[in-house]
């Protein structure tokens, strides 16, 4: 009976078991379709997360190319401003330049009728410089005419030479040659500046010492001296009271050399000369008064003579400022009167006409490039006592 009675209670339980089995399962299904669902709002919360950010980086592109186009708009925009500005500054540009076109073609008018003038004036020019030039021609072989020329200074002094370099056509420098009876005289003079105006001093100094030599029968080369400052103050009007005197005037040595007492006397108004005998040089000091010029008015200006026998072969150099005093050399400097010296003494031993070349040969070496600043006279004469 027991056995009975248990039999439909487990028939319920299970029944009941089953109901609750298909309620889980049920319940199992929904939770799966609810799982479904959220996993496919999972899903399609990512994808649209991704798209949102794929529409924000897009949306970020966009503002970044619209910033650019912006600035490119704004470049455009000042390019196109500059660009008006270049196109009105090359507007005002070409006006100018027409109105210049205009002003250099009345310009050219005026250059062109200028350039005329100029051709007719250096055509005039030509013409009087033509004419300077035939004169100085001219003037020059007067001057050589009454220098005493090569071979009659060889005549006189076999052993002898003459350098003589003007700085223009005609030259400040001259020497000057005269003789009477057993006397010889022989002079280098220095006229104040060269060219033309110095010419005509040594026109002047020449016709002077002519004419004092011969007419004063003067042998002193002091007193010689002395007479022709005199001559040139009187010839040149030269005085401090008068408002146009000059201060013309010349430095000069002159040698006098007898040929019967065997010996030469010298006198110098403020040029040096070198005498030379058996290998010792001495220098002799000019008087510290010139020929006229600045001493024309001292009362008691007077020139020294200086007296050498002549018992043994001796050299006589005189010259001019023109040699010491050139410009050239490595710095520019004068030549001075200390290398001249040693530039004779070493060369004394020579013939005269080489010592000549060698001088010349110094000189132009020395000078080079530099222009030559004054005239050029130097005279190397080696007297004998037979």
């Amino acid at each position: 009976m027991k056995k009975n009675l248990i039999q439909p209670k487990d028939k319920l339980v299970d029944s009941e078991l089953k109901l609750k089995s298909k309620d889980l399962e049920v319940a199992e299904s929904k939770i799966l379709q609810k799982k479904y669902v959220l996993d496919k709002a999972r899903h399609r919360s990512i994808e649209l997360f991704s798209e949102k950010q794929e529409l924000k980086k897009d949306y970020n592109e966009v503002i970044t190319q619209n910033q650019e186009v912006e600035l490119q708009k704004k470049e455009i925009e000042a390019k196109n401003e500059r660009l008006e500005r270049a196109i009105k500054k090359a507007r005002r540009r070409t006006i100018d330049l027409f109105g210049k076109h205009i002003d250099l073609k009345k310009a050219s008018k005026r250059i062109e009728f200028q350039n005329n003038l100029i051709e007719t004036k250096n055509k005039e020019l030509e013409d009087k410089s033509r004419a300077i030039s035939e004169s100085l021609a001219y003037a020059k072989l007067i001057q050589q005419a009454i220098l005493p020329s090569p071979k009659f200074i060889n005549n006189k002094f076999p052993e002898s030479f003459v350098l003589f370099r003007p700085k223009d056509v005609v030259s400040g420098d001259f020497y000057w040659y005269s003789e009477r009876e057993h006397l010889q005289f022989f002079a280098l003079a220095d006229c104040t500046g060269h060219g033309v105006p110095g010419a005509l001093m040594s026109m002047i100094g020449n016709s002077l010492l002519n004419k004092i030599v011969e007419n004063h029968k003067n042998d002193k080369p002091s007193q010689i001296l002395k007479l022709l400052s005199k001559e040139v103050i009187f010839a040149l009007n030269q005085s401090f009271d008068i408002e146009t005197s000059q201060n013309d005037g010349m430095d000069i040595t002159l040698c006098q050399i007898d040929n019967i007492k065997k010996e030469f006397t010298i006198a110098s108004a403020i040029q040096n000369y070198y005498v030379l005998s058996e290998g010792n040089m001495q220098v002799i000091k000019g008087d510290f008064f010139s020929i006229g010029g600045l001493f024309a008015d001292y009362p008691d200006f007077c020139f020294t003579d200086h007296k050498f026998k002549l018992s043994r072969e001796t050299i006589i150099y005189m010259l001019s400022d023109g040699y010491k005093d050139q410009f050239g050399g490595p710095e520019g400097r004068k030549f001075m009167r200390g290398n001249l010296k040693t530039v004779l003494l070493k060369n004394a031993h020579l013939p005269m006409q080489e010592q000549k070349i060698i001088l010349e040969r110094i000189f132009e070496n020395w000078k080079g490039k530099h222009k030559q600043i004054d005239d050029v006279l130097v005279i190397g004469l080696k007297l004998k006592p037979d």
